[in-house]
């Protein structure tokens, strides 16, 4: 992850030039201003090292009914326009692949946990004999899907199995995979596997996190097979 540092200044609720296609998602954030002193807040990067460029997923901390404002780092990126800059430090952290030739794969992820996983999924599939991947990520409604037509190419041309699970779909939408919690769903796959042949990542909400961990264990994972970055210490 990276240190980003938010200068003290005035930020605004809602980002001022927001695209045609997204501006139903923002119908519901009020556009004010408000004062706010600098701070640091950590986003983990969501492409493999190595690259030209460093891409986070940020989610969008809106205000609070009891809050003064808005969440500040995540306001402040989303109103940043091209050729602006920001201090940032990094990288840091430890959530990294374990190696093992023989070992599959498994992710589980949910909302902004998306990012660290994303970025371990680009260095596997980089490497020259990657292993096998099975990837469970959860969101709310297929908006907050991120990241899902790359990830059903990959599965396309035989990268991965990539497992999309909405816990609250929108009928509109006409969804027809699985629906429930990520963890849930996961765990109702893993009786079907040799759960010692995998390494498991998990990322996402404290509350998401804590489910998936409680389930492995049910499930007798062993603790030295899961590696995971939480979002919520």
């Amino acid at each position: 992850y990276m240190v980003l540092t938010i200068p003290a200044g005035a930020g605004r609720s809602r980002p001022e030039d927001i695209p045609e296609q997204f501006l139903s998602q923002w119908q519901h954030i009020e556009n004010v201003e408000y004062n706010h002193s600098a701070v640091q807040r950590s986003y983990s990067m969501a492409t493999a090292a190595g690259g030209k460029e460093l891409v986070f997923t940020v989610r969008y901390q809106p205000q609070a009914t009891d809050a003064p404002s808005p969440g500040i780092g995540s306001s402040f990126l989303c109103n940043l326009k091209p050729g602006e800059i920001i201090a940032a430090e990094g990288p840091f952290g430890g959530f990294q692949r374990q190696p093992g030739a023989q070992r599959k794969l498994c992710f589980i992820g949910g909302g902004a946990g998306m990012a660290p996983l994303r970025a371990l999924i680009q260095e596997e599939l980089n490497d020259t004999a990657s292993r096998p991947i099975t990837f469970f990520y959860g969101a709310r409604n297929r908006h907050e899907l991120l990241y899902y037509d790359e990830f059903m190419q990959h599965q396309q041309r035989g990268e991965l199995t990539f497992i999309p699970v909405l816990s609250e779909p929108e009928k509109a939408c006409l969804w027809q995979q699985d629906v429930g919690f990520v963890h849930e769903i996961a765990g109702k796959w893993l009786p079907s596997q040799s759960v010692d042949a995998y390494d498991f990542y998990l990322c996402g909400p404290p509350s998401m996190l804590s489910a998936t961990l409680t389930m492995l264990k049910e499930h007798g994972v062993d603790e030295t097979r899961i590696r995971y970055d939480d979002f919520g210490s």
